[in-house]
Formats: structure tokens, sequence, C-alpha cells
């Protein structure tokens, strides 16, 4: 698969007013640019850097008022690359997914992801602001682990060290941007996205765990703590309605039975 990013969010707001905030100039000043203006094939967004003006053409290549909106630009650090925005009805508001595709690969590239992974969690930030954030359900664990925190990153981002423990088919490479797959059968299967990467410290998922649903957010952080490390996991972004309940409840048992072989594992057991 190509290098993409990915943003999966619930907002308060119906589909229309969503794709309002996305698409028109007024609602683009609100959260992603200082400025907006129309443009004949979409809107200049502008802001307000040190010692002058940045801008920016999006140029909209594909919209459905309420569902979709797919537009090229030249983001945060990035050469020109393809956002699209997904718009689904879900408890009362909208969940937003939004891919953005087209990175490049090489050292520049990694910054420029990162960089842009950076810009988009502080606009969308915004987004929830402006729009107020849609009802949803968050997984949380803590586990103490007997080992350093570098051993426990290594744990979790190490391809070789994943199919140790975790899943025998695991892909997974460590850089913003990339895919991975934990394969069905392991004690907690899903695919999606490298969102960020805090070596040692921290690392950040969009999270697939069923082709019915749509995606969540995974967050892992890593801190040193007496005789070993702290984990402490956050699977956010999971839906309110009753369809999602019985995912919600495989979910957090998957997780603790990860963490389960994860701490076996750390502490010198069979995976």
């Amino acid at each position: 698969m190509t290098r993409a990013l990915e943003r999966s969010l619930l907002l308060a707001a119906g589909p229309l007013d969503v794709f309002a905030a996305l698409s028109r100039p007024e609602g683009l000043a609100g959260w992603l640019a200082d400025r907006a203006a129309e443009t004949p094939t979409g809107a200049r967004l502008e802001w307000d850097v040190a010692g002058g003006v940045a801008t920016t053409d999006l140029e909209v290549v594909e919209r459905a008022p309420g569902k979709r909106l797919v537009f090229r630009w030249a983001g945060w650090g990035v050469e020109r690359t393809q956002v699209a925005c997904y718009l689904t009805p879900e408890a009362g508001g909208t969940r937003l997914v939004l891919v953005e595709a087209g990175f490049g690969e090489g050292p520049w590239w990694d910054l420029a992801v990162e960089e842009e992974g950076e810009g988009w969690d502080e606009a969308l930030a915004r987004l929830v602001r402006l729009l107020g954030p849609g009802p949803s359900r968050r997984i949380e664990k803590e586990a103490v682990l007997p080992a350093p925190a570098e051993r426990v990153y290594a744990a979790l981002t190490q391809e070789d060290e994943l199919r140790r423990w975790l899943s025998r088919e695991a892909r997974f490479e460590p850089r913003p941007g990339t895919s991975y797959r934990l394969a069905e059968g392991s004690a907690v299967a899903g695919r999606g996205r490298v969102r960020a990467l805090s070596p040692d410290e921290a690392i950040a998922l969009s999270w697939h765990c069923d082709p019915e649903l749509p995606p969540t957010e995974l967050l892992l952080q890593v801190e040193r703590a007496p005789g070993g490390a702290r984990l402490h996991l956050a699977h956010s972004g999971l839906g309110a309605g009753c369809e999602f309940n019985r995912a919600f409840e495989e979910l957090e048992e998957a997780w603790e039975d990860a963490l389960f072989l994860l701490r076996r594992y750390l502490a010198g057991g069979r995976p």
C-alpha cells in the first residue's frame, strides 16, 4: 500500500454542516486556515507566519455534499498530495474519516509526513472545537511491565518482536504514514496506519478492527517505572451506538489478552 495519513473523529454536527466546514471559505477559515477565499477550482488558504503570509490552493476534484470531498493541495510541509474526506452519519452526529495520500519515500518525506500529521492533529482539534465532539467511547488499560522502556517500545514497534509475542504474520514498519497489519487469530487483530512515533515513549496508530466499522485511534504510551516500565493504552473514537457494543466488548477483552502476552514475553516466558 502507498504511504498515507489517516484520521477518524466524531463530530456533533450533521453531515451537511460538516461538509460546509470542509468546503466553504467561511468554514475553512474557522479551523484550517487564518483566511480562505473562493477560487474557480476550490479555495485559496492563507496562514500568518513569521515574516509574512503562507498560501496554498485547495483544488477540489470531487464533491458529494454531506458524503465526500476530495481535493489536491500542498499542505504544511509537503508537495502536492490528495486528501479525501468521507462523511457518515453516526450517533446523532457525523463520522469524519480523512485520508491524505501521495507521499514519497526518503528522509525528506519522512520529516514531511511527520509535520503534515502534526498539522492535521492541530487543525482537526480546532474543527472539533468549532462543531463540537460527537459521542464516543474509549478503552483505557495500564500495565506495569518487567522491562526497561526502550525494551517495551521495541516489542511494540519491531516486526520481528511483534511476531514473537502477538501475531506470527505481523507486518509493521515504524515510520509515520506506513501501513501495518496484525493477522486474524492473534490475541488482537487489526490493521491501519502509523500516525506518529516518539522513540521509547509513544506510538499512535489508526486502527481498523472490523471491516464493517469505521477506523478508530490507538495510543500506546511508555513510561519509565521502578523495576521496569508502565504502559498506558488508550483506544478512542469507538462508536457509542448499539451496533458497536459487541466490537467494544471484544476489543476490551482482546487488549487484556494482549497485555498478558506482552508481560509474559518481556518476563522471559514462552510467547
